[in-house]
């Protein structure tokens, strides 16, 4: 029940509901539901009720909707976290990779070059 978490795309109303249902279910106390609703907010709509310092689920639930009226929606930082990381083993696999090819097939270097028979060189041009 503590771990259940207002989904980015969920109304208040429909987050509310959902825990109502599992608090009867379980016979959780109004004042323990409470507290499980407002760990599981979304942390802009959280910040905000909890200034309000609600006294009871309904007085809660009306802060939520304030908030989830007014404010404005933050970014998923979660999902920016896990693309960042991503990119970040995205950017080391592919140096890896690219260092693994240059250690195992080391470009070859020749200090002289000679002309293939029959291939026209500026050097064998001028003959």
């Amino acid at each position: 029940m503590f771990t259940r978490r207002q989904g980015i795309s969920q109304s208040i109303d429909d987050y509310v509901t959902d825990m109502l249902k599992i608090g009867k279910a379980i016979e959780m106390s109004d004042q323990m539901l409470q507290f499980a609703v407002l760990n599981g907010l979304r942390p802009e709509l959280a910040t905000y009720v909890t200034q309000r310092q609600p006294e009871n689920m309904s007085e809660l639930l009306q802060a939520a909707r304030i908030a989830e009226l007014t404010l404005p929606t933050s970014k998923d930082t979660e999902l920016h976290d896990k693309v960042d990381r991503l990119m970040a083993r995205w950017d080391k696999l592919s140096t890896a990779q690219v260092m693994n090819v240059v250690l195992r097939h080391p470009p070859r270097v020749r200090p002289f070059h000679r002309p293939l028979k029959g291939c026209v060189t500026p050097a064998t041009a001028k003959r």
